[in-house]
């Protein structure tokens, strides 16, 4: 398994893991993912947090491929400092998925979140203004489910309406209950694809003509 890959299936498991235990199981039954019709409001917001922890992982894995490293023209010292963001990521999401077997609500997002936003703010430290920008289009290019475009600066891009947003969560929480069903594997991870594949898809229908237009600008020409 390559590091980046070991880097995405580790963030995975670990924010779909707070995002299925951060609910009060009293009040939140996802049995069955056809009966979803109400996603809590605190489930609601768990989708939001992951949206942005699942596009760090995802930016770092990115980046520590070769053909990104290339494109991006990344200069010794950047790979250094890439390498370095990569090992600390790592070793958080490896300290996180021990965690998950237990998984107290929230506490898996209250330990990443914090050092997803420190290793963004490095990687955007380590790479020219022109880097960052291609970089950000080869992410959005790569990343499944539906949870891409409910990053921040892609529904301001976007221009979604609150419907629309409400829509792509009920989405994504399907995701979560897929996840519920396959358990944390390697193959249940490996069996998450597919489903996060026909997330994005589905999500991708929520938006209108002229914001599918906005969307395929958001991601340039294809890597």
């Amino acid at each position: 398994m390559t590091p980046s890959l070991r880097i995405a299936l580790l963030g995975l498991l670990v924010l779909l893991a707070a995002v299925s235990c951060g609910t009060d199981p009293a009040t939140e039954k996802l049995a069955d993912t056809r009966q979803i019709d109400t996603v809590s409001d605190s489930r609601r917001a768990l989708i939001r947090k992951m949206a942005i922890g699942v596009h760090v992982v995802q930016t770092i894995r990115c980046l520590n491929t070769r053909a990104v490293q290339k494109q991006l023209g990344l200069s010794p010292e950047q790979l250094e400092a890439v390498e370095r963001i990569r090992t600390e990521a790592r070793e958080t999401l490896e300290r996180l998925r021990l965690l998950a077997e237990d998984c107290p609500p929230l506490k898996l997002f209250s330990s990443w979140l914090p050092t997803a936003r420190s290793l963004k703010l490095r990687i955007k430290q380590s790479l020219t203004t022109k880097q960052r920008s291609r970089l950000v289009q080869i992410v959005l290019q790569k990343q499944l489910g539906a949870t891409v475009l409910l990053i921040p600066h892609v529904v301001e891009q976007l221009k979604l309406t609150d419907q629309q947003q409400r829509s792509i969560e009920d989405i994504a929480a399907e995701t979560v209950a897929a996840f519920e069903r396959y358990g944390t594997s390697l193959l249940g991870l490996i069996q998450l694809v597919p489903v996060a594949q026909a997330a994005r898809e589905r999500a991708m229908a929520v938006l209108s003509t002229e914001q599918r237009k906005a969307w395929t600008s958001l991601l340039g020409e294809p890597i």
